[in-house]
Formats: structure tokens, sequence, C-alpha cells
């Protein structure tokens, strides 16, 4: 039999019917992924994905809440103790009181007291002076076995003493500044003056005086410049020194506080 073109089936149906079922493959395939993805009990399970990640930030928070506020409540009682303490901190007034004794570093002339005028810072740490610490102390002291706020109120006033004395000497230290500055205004005024005399070739007498002057301005050992720079330079090393001292009275205190924070 002869060759031919012809087909059992027409292949103008059979395409038509691939491409038919081809369609209908595709489609059923895409119904296929969304039945699968969009099944009703998934969107419960996401809400109770949700759910369990809320409860579980909650509860983290709670944790850290309850954490947090017991520490709290730590360096509150820390604080409070230290605070109302009527023993943490008798070394330091003592060693205050102590170095308050000792004025002899204040003398710009050695065992000369007078001659140096460091009378004028020394003069302020009288018996009296040191006896309002020491009443402020005992008062201080006195009330370990009263309520709270007297133990608080007592220790705050007992830092408030050691800093008010430190205080009073930083006020005569700055006296001592400020005559200090007025002599070297003095020094700088005479200069000029025995500068000018020698440019304006004056008397060698007018110059000696100047001269004279201006050597008793810089060297006199009670009044001089000199005296008052060395004596402001004691001054206030030995008001440092006094408040470093006055300054660890409160220390826990601070820690205490910076803990809070």
């Amino acid at each position: 039999m002869p060759a031919t073109d012809k087909t059992v089936r027409d292949i103008k149906k059979v395409h038509v019917v691939f491409a038919v079922t081809s369609v209908i493959l595709v489609l059923s395939t895409v119904w296929m992924f969304w039945k699968d993805h969009a099944r009703p009990w998934k969107e419960y399970q996401k809400e109770a994905r949700a759910i369990d990640l809320k409860v579980s930030e909650w509860r983290l928070m709670e944790t850290e809440t309850a954490n947090i506020l017991a520490r709290l409540e730590v360096a509150k009682t820390t604080l409070e103790n230290a605070q109302s303490s009527t023993t943490d901190g008798v070394d330091v007034i003592n060693e205050f009181i102590d170095f308050l004794g000792k004025t002899e570093s204040l003398q710009v002339v050695p065992g000369d007291p007078e001659g140096s005028h460091a009378q004028e810072l020394e003069g302020i740490i009288t018996a009296g002076f040191v006896d309002k610490l020491e009443v402020a102390k005992s008062t201080w002291q006195a009330t370990a076995d009263k309520e709270l706020e007297d133990k608080m109120e007592a220790r705050a006033a007992m830092a408030l003493a050691l800093s008010e004395a430190v205080r009073l000497l930083k006020a005569k230290e700055d006296k001592i500044l400020s005559d200090t500055k007025f002599k070297r205004a003095n020094r700088d005024e005479t200069a000029s003056q025995l500068g000018i005399a020698f440019d304006s070739d004056a008397s060698d007498e007018d110059k000696a005086v100047l001269e004279q002057k201006l050597d008793s301005i810089l060297r006199d050992p009670v009044n001089g410049l000199d005296a008052y720079e060395l004596k402001y330079q004691k001054a206030t090393y030995f008001r440092r020194q006094l408040a470093a001292i006055g300054n660890k009275f409160q220390s826990s205190v601070r820690v205490a506080e910076k803990a809070l924070e």
C-alpha cells in the first residue's frame, strides 16, 4: 500500500485537544497549590504562633522586670544603709581633725608662724573650730539607736560640717590670692617705673630708690610677693588635702547612689 500524509486522527483536532488539556493541567496544578496553601487551619496556626511569641515576650519581660525590681530594692537598701550608717567614716573624721592640727605645713618661714602670716589660715583652725566637728561627730554617733530618718539627718549634718570647714578655709585662701594679685600688680607697676627711670636717664639716687622698693616688694619675708606666692601655694595644697580627706566620708553613699541610677 503506497505511503500517504493522511493520519489516523485529524491533526488539527489533536492540537486543539492537546492545547485544551494543557491549559486544564496548568489550571489544576495552580489550583492544587493554592488549595494546599489556603487550608483553613493554617490561619489558626499563624495566630497561635503569634500568640505564643507574644506570650514568650511577656514572660521574658516579666522575668527581667522582676530581676530589675529585685536589684532596685537591693540598691535602695544599700543606699539607705550608707546614708544612715553611724560607723562608716569615723576614721575619716578622725583623720580630718588630725590633719587640721598639722598647720606647720602652712608656715612660709619654718618655725616662725607669726612672721610668715600662716595665721591667716591657721587662725581659723581654733579650738572652737575643731569642737564644732567633734560635736557633729558625737551627735551623729548618738543616733545609732534612733530611727532611720534621724540617722540619715545626722550623717548629712556631719558631711555638711566637714564641707563647711573646707569652705571656710577656701574663703581665706581666696583672700590670700586676692592680696597676692594686688602685690603682683604693685610689682609690675614698680618694675615699669624702674624701666622708665633707666630709659629716661634718671638719677642714680632715683634708680636706687626704685630698685630698693622693688626688692622689698619681692623679697620682704613678711609682706613680700615671694612670701605671698608661697603662702598661697601652701594654703591651696593644705585645703585640697583636707578636702580630699573629707570627700572620703560620703564615698560609700556616692557608690550606692551610682548603683541606683
